[in-house]
């Protein structure tokens, strides 16, 4: 097991050239980064690469990119066999800069960035006997943060856990994620969802209310959001009488918005069309807890061009809409309607009934068909589980072919994440912890990286996969957000 913590420019023979960058969504704009200095070291001796301060993590031949917890005023010092021998060169670097040096004639960049003071301390810790599958990981652990002096920021690690990109959001990162190559977007905390280019300009704007829980892209370039809406009592109460509550209840129903880049929208349902308030109150969430929300919609899913799939907490079920109809097509877990499903193979004791899931989150559809969600298992006081279901429409049947799990987790309170990766890998974001990991198909933690801030957690963490996004389109990206030519702090 290894440990390694992190607290808070262009031709490689010295020419003085700026890399480009393309502004995705910005037609074939590029914009110029700045020089990034460089220094050439030999390939005899790499095993005594060092900086002052040090490099984060020690150095490897084979890791690309660090960090050091440096100060303006004093210069980081590359220590190595230079063409004059074994000595050191200096850098004056302000957070956000970099530079960069080369071994050899090998033509691999290796990149050594200065960290921010109020950048989240992680640790991180790797284990085997697995291999890693994923290249990145991107999340955002900035709820409920207890240590003063520290920022929000959205963050993409290697699988080293080394910070390769990073944006501090004085209006607070939540969700952050991946929207193809060259695209990220996170939550913008009043209302709407910013997407932007790995310079962090803006390229789409989303607004009209949306509730930060999910934001998701469709196969016709449209975008599925949530909204909640709370109903105007006393012209349009519920009565919750029948269960023990008010007959005049301003609950709060949940709305799926698709919207075209415009933030106009384009189809809607809601949930008070097609979910009774019994389905609702016998879920079995304590009235204290629950209040006027009585669906507490967390995630949506597209399913092709015609169906959506959704989760919702305080239902303890999610579901397959028709957009074409706005029928509810099938339901796992919850209360039974005539559309649910029969599970199969699900062999954990306390899976039974209204807890066959229990608060769950990120209900996602992959290739093959099948269906996964994060079951927190809240309400049900069990560990937090991945479930994985193939889903048989003609019997009506949802069969279990996955339960990852992770030792260290017995309960997880709220939020989290599981999306896989190659070979059967699952990055996890357990639900509510500080903490995220990418463990095996047995559930071993292979990489899990703190967050180290108390109780402030991520609500999602999500991979790209080896090839989809690339170092040099990070490593650009930052140069420009921290050169001045981009919107950067």
């Amino acid at each position: 097991m290894k440990t390694a913590i992190f607290a808070g420019w262009a031709l490689r023979s010295g020419v003085l050239a700026a890399a480009t960058l393309l502004l995705a969504g910005c037609g074939n704009d590029y914009v110029s980064a700045p020089y990034v200095p460089t220094a050439n070291l030999s390939a005899e001796g790499t095993s005594s690469i060092e900086s002052i301060p040090a490099l984060r993590p020690a150095f490897d031949p084979d890791i690309h990119d660090y960090v050091v917890a440096c100060e303006p005023s004093v210069p980081v010092q590359l220590k190595g066999n230079f063409s004059s021998g074994y000595t050191a060169q200096s850098f004056s670097l302000t957070p956000g800069r970099r530079f960069r040096f080369f071994v050899g004639t090998n033509p691999e960049e290796y990149s050594v960035r200065c960290l921010p003071a109020a950048f989240p301390p992680l640790t991180v810790t790797t284990q085997g006997p697995g291999t890693p599958q994923a290249q990145w990981y991107i999340f955002a652990p900035n709820e409920t943060v207890s240590i003063p002096g520290y920022g929000s920021y959205a963050i993409i690690t290697d699988v080293h856990g080394t910070p390769v990109w990073w944006y501090e959001d004085p209006g607070g990162a939540e969700d952050a994620k991946f929207f193809g190559s060259q695209l990220i977007g996170w939550s913008t905390g009043d209302g709407g969802f910013i997407i932007r280019n790995y310079a962090a300009l803006p390229v789409t704007s989303l607004s009209g209310d949306l509730d930060s829980h999910d934001l998701q892209p469709t196969p016709t370039g449209t975008y599925l959001a949530i909204q909640y809406v709370q109903r105007v009592c006393p012209t349009d109460c519920a009565d919750l009488s029948p269960w023990g509550g008010s007959a005049q209840a301003a609950v709060i129903d949940a709305e799926i918005h698709e919207l075209d880049a415009n933030s106009n929208v384009i189809w809607k349902w809601r949930t008070r069309d097609h979910i009774t308030l019994a389905e609702t109150a016998e879920a079995g969430w304590p009235a204290a807890t629950v209040g006027d929300d009585i669906i507490h919609m967390n995630a949506v899913q597209p399913d092709g061009t015609e169906h959506v799939l959704f989760s919702a907490r305080y239902l303890n079920a999610i579901y397959r809409i028709n957009k074409t109809s706005g029928a509810v097509e099938w339901k796992l877990g919850g209360t039974t309607r005539a559309e649910s499903l029969t599970v199969v193979g699900d062999t954990r004791p306390t899976a039974v009934g209204l807890q066959l899931l229990s608060g769950q989150h990120d209900v996602r559809l992959w290739a093959d068909g099948s269906v996964s969600v994060h079951d927190n298992g809240t309400i049900a006081s069990r560990p937090p589980y991945i479930m994985r279901y193939v889903i048989d429409t003609t019997n009506a049947t949802a069969t279990v072919v996955e339960a990852i799990s992770d030792t260290r987790v017995s309960y997880s309170p709220y939020t989290g994440s599981g999306r896989r990766t190659l070979n059967g890998n699952w990055l996890v974001a357990w639900g509510g912890l500080p903490f995220l990991t990418e463990l095996d198909s047995q559930g071993n933690p292979l990489v899990t990286v703190n967050y180290n801030l108390g109780t402030g957690f991520s609500y999602r963490a999500v991979p790209a996969l080896p090839g989809e996004v690339s170092a040099s389109t990070l490593r650009v990206g930052m140069d420009v957000i921290f050169g001045g030519t981009g919107q950067g702090p």
